[in-house]
């Protein structure tokens, strides 16, 4: 097992957590610069389920639990949610977490994990697509009848 911790966290709670996951086998770092190759090697993946961590799990379709936090904003909470409702991912609420919990949560992702791989197989991220689109208005909008074929080159070497 391997555990990132990020990069903001304090260095005194890092060693600390590194001192008890080291008892237990598990390798920790505070980073890796490859994150989508460890999520693709992983059986599982527990996660905060930020954004582009959620993104990494869908695009390299790996069974992953999230404990979204609930503060200062809702969105890994929401995140989660709707996630969970899809069967791409399970969730446990941050102020919900109990040893007992976890351990009973892991193994329903890990037994249950072919669930989740054929809900993530006919999940399509259509991110790149909506982004295409949304540039494409925005030159519409900005240069409706532009005779200046600079700006608006410039805005089709973006959108493709």
């Amino acid at each position: 097992s391997i555990m990132i911790s990020g990069p903001f966290m304090p260095k005194k709670k890092r060693e600390s957590i590194k001192k008890q996951a080291k008892r237990h086998g598990i390798k920790t770092l505070p980073f890796h610069p490859r994150m989508e190759e460890l999520i693709q090697a992983a059986d599982m993946v527990i996660s905060m389920g930020g954004y582009n961590t959620v993104c990494e799990l869908l695009t390299q379709q790996t069974p992953a639990l999230l404990i979204p936090r609930e503060t200062p904003r809702k969105e890994q909470l929401i995140r989660a949610k709707c996630l969970k409702s899809r069967k791409l991912v399970d969730y446990i609420a941050w102020n919900e977490v109990t040893p007992q919990l976890l351990k009973e949560k892991i193994f329903s992702v890990l037994n249950n994990n072919k669930e989740y791989l054929d809900s993530m197989s006919t999940f399509t991220l259509t991110g790149l697509t909506t982004m295409y689109q949304r540039l494409e208005e925005f030159k519409k909008e900005t240069f409706p009848n532009s005779t200046d074929t600079t700006e608006s080159e410039q805005m089709n070497e973006l959108v493709q």
